[in-house]
């Protein structure tokens, strides 16, 4: 068992590169099991994997951990106690990772990007008969957590005097309190926006003879998710302008994008955003700034911004800098103050300013990974 607070899982043959944004993210919500992912598997992971009954507390969505995955050494010992719970077999045991993120019955904490996977021989789950195989005891594990699920609420029930203290509630932030959404391309910081790109997952209530590849067909036929896979949320952080995220619904009041940038900002900085919006847009706008993500601060007088024509590209682009002199705050939001017709489009959203070896530094102190506190 591990001698550490928390624990990280990685398959051999896959190449994760942003291990720092989205551990610092887990360093804010610990109790989550935080997952890293590509946008098609997203769109599973965040719509069709997602299984919820509020008359049982059930409310897990299933998540690959072979891609990268923070959790706490708390949530390993709890899948533990539900293998024993459950009654899980030998063979089940050896498909552990299709039942891990579903056991804990919490909605993963889950990051999207593009991922680098690694050529290997006899890779596992590369066919087709290794995916249902995959499915059938991700369907297992769902049907093991319900029947769990419906024995708890049943005896507490029936012995109200006598009830069964295990918390089956969901954690916060839930599903829809979140809003950290990508890394951006260099590691050093995360997009933030609280528009959700897939209808509410509670549309569906869980019956457990309906297999996944049945739950798969009928979420699909309801919402096509291929406008996201398309224009995923790690393109407005991709340092491309070739690439955009693109919502599917319009921009509506107090709908915002921003970012999260790891740690305090110790100088000024200069922040560049480039959309394909109407330029009305920049005017109906508050910048405002956080330390801890919950308490926010518009900043008045508002940045002055610097906003320009891309002539170059093959979209009518604008580009907009703005200057923060504030120091000190970690997190940034644009929220918009009205609504429009239009959705958001953004290409790329980016900031410097600060030396790299500075953020470097200042983020392995904060992480815990400066050579000096080795103890060598």
């Amino acid at each position: 068992m591990a001698a550490t607070k928390y624990c990280y899982f990685q398959d051999d043959d896959w190449m994760i590169k942003h291990l720092r944004s989205m551990y610092s993210n887990f360093l804010r919500f610990p109790n989550l099991i935080h997952t890293d992912t590509n946008a098609d598997v997203y769109s599973s992971t965040n719509w069709k994997w997602c299984f919820f009954d509020d008359d049982i507390d059930l409310h897990s969505c299933y998540s690959w951990v072979g891609t990268g995955a923070f959790t706490s050494r708390e949530n390993v010992l709890k899948f533990l106690k539900m293998t024993s719970k459950t009654e899980m077999s030998s063979l089940e045991f050896i498909y552990g990772d299709m039942y891990f993120t579903t056991y804990l019955n919490q909605v993963p904490y889950q990051l999207e990007n593009s991922l680098i996977e690694l050529p290997q021989e006899n890779g596992f789950s590369l066919t087709g008969k290794d995916r249902m195989l995959n499915k059938l005891y991700m369907h297992k594990a769902l049907i093991r957590l319900y029947n769990y699920l419906s024995l708890l609420k049943s005896k507490n029930n029936n012995n109200p005097s006598t009830q069964m203290i295990e918390d089956t509630k969901e954690f916060s932030p839930t599903l829809y309190e979140r809003d950290v959404r990508s890394p951006c391309h260099n590691d050093k910081c995360l997009f933030l926006t609280n528009k959700h790109s897939f209808p509410n997952v509670k549309l569906f209530k869980y019956k457990p003879y309906i297999n996944i590849s049945e739950s798969e067909r009928l979420h699909s036929s309801f919402f096509n998710t291929q406008h996201f896979i398309s224009y995923p949320y790690s393109h407005a952080v991709d340092n491309d302008n070739s690439t955009a995220w693109i919502s599917q619904d319009v921009i509506r009041k107090d709908d915002y994008i921003g970012l999260d940038l790891l740690l305090p900002m110790p100088v000024p900085l200069t922040f560049n955003l480039i959309i394909d919006h109407k330029s009305d847009y920049f005017n109906h706008l508050s910048i405002q700034i956080s330390h801890d993500g919950s308490a926010w601060i518009q900043l008045s007088p508002s940045p002055k911004l610097d906003i320009s024509s891309l002539s170059s590209t093959k979209n009518n682009l604008l580009s907009c800098k703005f200057r923060i002199r504030e120091t000190g705050f970690r997190f940034l939001k644009l929220v918009s103050t009205r609504d429009w017709n239009f959705t958001f489009s953004i290409y790329d959203f980016a900031f410097d300013g600060v030396d790299n070896e500075v953020i470097d530094d200042t983020v392995n102190n904060i992480l815990g990974n400066n050579d000096n506190d080795s103890g060598d």
